[in-house]
């Protein structure tokens, strides 16, 4: 097979690239693409080195956030791509974004730019969030000014941003980064025998308090009070230490002896979690590209509950294939809730609609071709 080009793929976490972005690796391969990850040091490097993947790795202090660090990866990066000669190089998530675009000054790479979502501080409405998001609009700004192509996630994002038409011009919407449909599916031909008498939700996220957990477990505490037995909330993820909105663990201790809403932590088995539920439940105001879980969990033909926030308004169907709640608000979780457990045969064809939707839209082969697309330009 001939060669097509060399392509850098960037990310600043070992474990996102090892677990989000080798199925693109594989389908790039395919293509002809020689792909190179470049990554901190780290396991995660040695276990995307074991995939048959060209690793290139660089120190990095997670807890710096200053000008000199960025400055100090900005060389590295620049050394990388000017050393290795890449046709192309393409970067996830705000902070690699920033560097790479300093990185590729006056350099000749076509330079990808994904925004996977605009994060926390386009999450909150504070004097001290309003600074933030504006300095984070003036370094978008930069970034989109480097690019050659900048990809979001969904089209929302574009209107926060300051970006005249012609930067506009290089803006593509691609819906999420893309599901394995045949690892993410069912046990089950059909979904006609999911829903249980004991009605399981689950949620897959970080802890942070702008994806709805506190809003989800006071709804829950308080739909158990009326119901008693018959439903059960599994929170799976993570506390996000180095966020300044984590979820303390004094919060989480408090449901340690209610075995109808677990805080099970960060798992390798979330299919086996999926497979087992009735409902994907998702209340975040958190700003999203589109959410991972919510992919996953459509795939596997789970009826979804979420925000109309961005992204996740793209993956629902009110009535369809979920519903959708305000966020920030106990009573709208509480309502939907009770709808949920009054009509259960609702849900039945609910979950071959989601699946319906993972295999049209937000399937790999689908969003990997429209990345490729990209490339080609």
């Amino acid at each position: 097979m001939i060669v097509k080009k060399k392509v850098l793929l960037i990310e600043n976490f070992g474990e996102d690239f090892f677990r989000a972005r080798l199925p693109f690796v594989k389908f790039l391969s395919n293509k002809g693409y020689r792909v190179f990850a470049l990554i901190p040091e780290g396991e995660y490097a040695d276990n995307v080195r074991r995939e048959g993947v060209e690793v290139i790795t660089y120190k990095l202090d997670r807890r710096n956030k200053s000008v000199l660090q960025i400055l100090r990866l900005a060389r590295i990066y620049r050394r990388i791509i000017v050393e290795h000669n890449f046709d192309i190089t393409h970067s996830f998530r705000f902070q690699p974004n920033l560097i790479h675009s300093f990185a590729s000054i006056f350099a000749n790479n076509r330079v990808v730019l994904h925004v996977t979502g605009l994060g926390i501080a386009f999450s909150i409405s504070s004097i001290k969030y309003w600074f933030y998001r504006n300095i984070s609009r003036i370094l978008y700004l930069f970034q989109f000014l480097i690019a050659d192509t900048v990809i979001v996630q969904n089209p929302d994002d574009i209107d926060d941003f300051f970006l005249t038409e012609r930067l506009k011009r290089k803006v593509v919407v691609i819906k999420g980064s893309g599901v394995d449909i045949e690892k993410f599916c069912s046990l089950r031909e059909t979904f006609e025998e999911r829903v249980s008498e004991n009605l399981t939700f689950v949620c897959v996220t970080r802890l942070i308090w702008e994806k709805g957990i506190f809003e989800l477990t006071q709804a829950f505490k308080q739909v158990i009070e009326e119901y008693g037995s018959g439903i059960t909330l599994n929170i799976i993820g993570w506390v996000d230490e180095d966020n300044p909105r984590a979820v303390d663990n004094e919060f989480i201790k408090l449901f340690e002896s209610n075995n109808q809403i677990n805080f099970l932590g960060k798992r390798d088995g979330v299919l086996d979690f999926l497979r087992t539920s009735d409902v994907f439940i998702y209340p975040t105001y958190y700003r999203e590209g589109i959410p991972r879980g919510i992919l996953e969990a459509l795939a596997v033909g789970l009826p979804i509950v979420t925000t109309s926030t961005p992204g996740c308004n793209l993956t629902v169907i009110e009535g369809v294939n979920g519903f959708f709640v305000q966020p920030k608000s106990v009573d709208s979780l509480v309502a939907v809730l009770h709808r949920i457990l009054l009509n259960r045969g609702a849900l039945k064809g609910m979950g071959n609609k989601s699946r319906e939707l993972a295999v049209s839209t937000f399937a790999e082969s689908v969003v990997f071709t429209e990345i490729e697309k990209e490339y080609l330009k």
